[in-house]
């Protein structure tokens, strides 16, 4: 199977409301009890590209399979260069393809992504370091 990562767009929205819905009644890990509307999620996606990456994997027919996006760790002063990282794929998403990998990639020690899918083209002027938190198994 191929696929690809991108910058998202408003229209992600819904896939992105979706995907993060399936996963509000089954488990603690959202913190979240109620999905919010997918409205919601386009300002997320907005006024997350205004400071950093909100990216989509999707495969070749253009299904969202997950997405990743970066916010501030903490308010402070001290924090303004580290970013916590959240990523979350569909529940129906191909395992063991190595989407997640590849997600996984785009922030490294030294701030180069480690594929040769060209990613720092995807990101662009972001720059990016630290690695990037995962749960490798969502259950209760």
């Amino acid at each position: 199977m191929e696929y690809q990562i991108r910058l998202a767009k408003e229209a992600d929205a819904k896939a992105v409301h979706d995907i993060y819905g399936a996963y509000v009644p089954l488990d603690y890990v959202t913190f979240t009890v109620d999905n919010p509307d997918i409205e919601s999620y386009s300002r997320k996606i907005i006024t997350t590209l205004e400071k950093y990456p909100f990216l989509i994997a999707e495969d070749s027919t253009g299904k969202v399979l997950g997405y990743v996006y970066g916010s501030a760790l903490r308010p402070h002063d001290a924090y303004q260069w580290n970013v916590e990282w959240t990523i979350v794929l569909a529940p129906d998403a191909p395992k063991r393809r190595g989407i997640r990998w590849l997600v996984k990639q785009i922030g490294t020690d030294d701030g180069e992504p480690q594929t040769p899918l060209g990613l720092s083209e995807v990101i662009g002027e972001w720059q990016l370091s630290g690695g990037i938190g995962i749960c490798s198994e969502i259950s209760k």
